[in-house]
């Protein structure tokens, strides 16, 4: 439940004030705009040889590659169905949650949803 508060307050409440030059993305809060902006004036070293990307670091680059391939390499136990991220697999493993156990709560100005921590669910509490 702290997590939707937080997300209102971050995201709904705060007037958007900072815009940036390179994007146009709006920005509330400064500092995570001046972190945003130094993200467009890093010099990229790695390029990606299949579509150009360009990223500041070689795992980056990598963890990217993946996108390319068509190697699945992360597969759901509960169904087979496979994946090329390790997150999108645990980001699907919720899926096959009980329904208790998967309650959800809405933000109710996007179309954002957070699970209640299963860890209190499990313990019954």
């Amino acid at each position: 439940m702290k997590e939707l508060q937080h997300h209102h307050e971050n995201y709904h409440i705060q007037s958007l004030r900072f815009i940036c030059p390179y994007c146009y993305k709006l920005y509330s809060q400064y500092h995570s705009f001046v972190m945003h902006l130094e993200r467009h004036q890093r010099t990229s070293e790695f390029v990606c040889d299949q579509c150009s990307k360009t990223f500041s670091s070689k795992k980056v680059l990598e963890n990217h590659l993946v996108t390319h391939s068509e190697i699945r390499q992360y597969q759901c136990a509960d169904c087979g169905k496979s994946f090329k991220h390790q997150s999108a697999l645990s980001t699907h493993t919720r899926c096959h949650l009980s329904d208790h156990v998967k309650a959800e709560y809405a933000c109710d100005r996007c179309d954002k949803v957070y699970v209640v921590n299963l860890i209190l669910v499990s313990f019954g509490l």
